[in-house]
């Protein structure tokens, strides 16, 4: 492909404005967390962060020749809302992965901060991919952009909460799984075995927002073990679950292109057991949660609870009720330690956060907004 000399100077001019922008941000974050942070946790910081700072530097250094639609080969001497979005949720994610091999924290609210960080690098990833498409800046920088700062989310966000003691130490597979996936088929490609495309799913970008859904809350100091254990227990079944999938496909173990036994099965599944867990949970709420208000004065946080238990056994916004009920069980986990009753109610939410609530559903509206990208074609599995 030719590149244009006069685009490419324009692009890497926009490069070193984005670099400037990137490392004064990581620089006036160090200095202010020398001020109140002890030593040596802020130098420790400053070299953790740095180092993701030069590998993002570098990733979109390197990918500038691929800033171009998909069907074309010119370059586009933007680099786009989308693009830009993504960098800057990068920069943002780079301040978090310094928070790596420190202890939290903890001096007044700014034990919060790991979380409320995580956050906002994250928030922009469901936007830029609109942008992009929105604006027709849809470009391969984009998609390796979008994955690199991904997997780096996913990887920091791990590798912290287990430092943390948020999740099990056993979680580290669901964060090293994408390197673990490229490494193998690296090993293929050199051992001159073959490697089959993966076809589009819609499933993966499902998966990786409600992956992001569960760290926006776990990380905050309020939720804490064994809640989040066991909601980070289930995560990890269906993220790995849906990684051997993947890599029985890309070996040929299984068919791009399912037959129909297989689609009657995942049918079934997606449609039926959700309707099983919700009447599970209509039999709990008239046994537990009805004695309850109707015994004492209820507090503001026993009726929420019943609130959106009753959103999620009518199947109205099920996801994200589902996430409501467990940070209410995670506060409550403040008070008193987990019964029998709250922990199976982890796990009955965590599947429903994944499943959605199938059948009979008054409003599922999350299987709009996470299965489908405005301006995508793509949109089915």
């Amino acid at each position: 492909m030719y590149l244009n000399p006069a685009v490419i100077r324009v692009l890497r001019h926009k490069w070193a404005l984005a670099a400037a922008c990137g490392i004064g941000l990581w620089l006036a974050v160090y200095f202010w967390l020398r001020i109140w942070w002890a030593q040596p946790n802020p130098n420790r910081w400053l070299a953790v962060s740095g180092i993701v700072l030069v590998y993002l530097l570098w990733t979109l250094w390197i990918g500038l020749g691929d800033n171009h639609r998909p069907d074309e080969k010119e370059l586009l001497p933007a680099l786009g809302l989308g693009n830009i979005l993504s960098i800057s949720r990068g920069f943002i994610l780079v301040i978090f992965c310094g928070f790596l091999f420190s202890p939290w924290p903890d001096v007044g609210w700014r034990d919060w901060l790991p979380g409320l960080i995580y956050t906002l690098a994250v928030l922009p990833d469901f936007v830029d991919g609109l942008a992009a498409r929105l604006t027709d800046h849809v470009t391969q920088l984009g998609e390796t952009l979008d994955m690199t700062i991904d997997s780096i989310a996913v990887l920091s966000v791990s590798l912290l909460s287990v430092q943390y003691g948020q999740v099990p130490w056993w979680y580290l597979p669901v964060g090293l799984a994408r390197y673990i996936f490229l490494a193998g088929i690296w090993l293929r490609q050199k051992l001159g075995l073959p490697v089959y495309d993966l076809p589009f799913s819609v499933r993966r970008r499902g998966y990786a927002g409600l992956t992001m859904g569960l760290f926006f809350v776990i990380l905050y100091p309020i939720f804490r073990p064994p809640g989040t254990h066991i909601a980070a227990t289930v995560f990890a079944i269906y993220l790995l679950g849906g990684f051997v999938w993947d890599w029985l496909l890309t070996v040929g173990w299984l068919p791009s292109h399912p037959g129909e036994g297989y689609l009657r099965v995942e049918d079934f599944i997606q449609w039926n057991i959700p309707l099983v867990l919700r009447l599970i949970l209509l039999v709990w709420g008239i046994a537990n949660l009805g004695p309850a208000l109707a015994s004492q004065p209820a507090s503001t946080l026993l009726w929420a609870e019943a609130i959106v238990n009753g959103c999620l056994i009518l199947g109205i916004a099920g996801r994200s009720t589902a996430i409501a009920a467990l940070v209410i069980i995670g506060l409550s986990q403040t008070a008193a330690p987990l019964d029998g009753w709250q922990t199976a109610l982890i796990v009955l939410h965590t599947n429903l956060l994944f499943l959605g609530t199938g059948r009979l559903s008054l409003w599922p509206i999350e299987n709009w907004l996470i299965f489908h990208r405005v301006g995508d074609p793509r949109n089915g599995d």
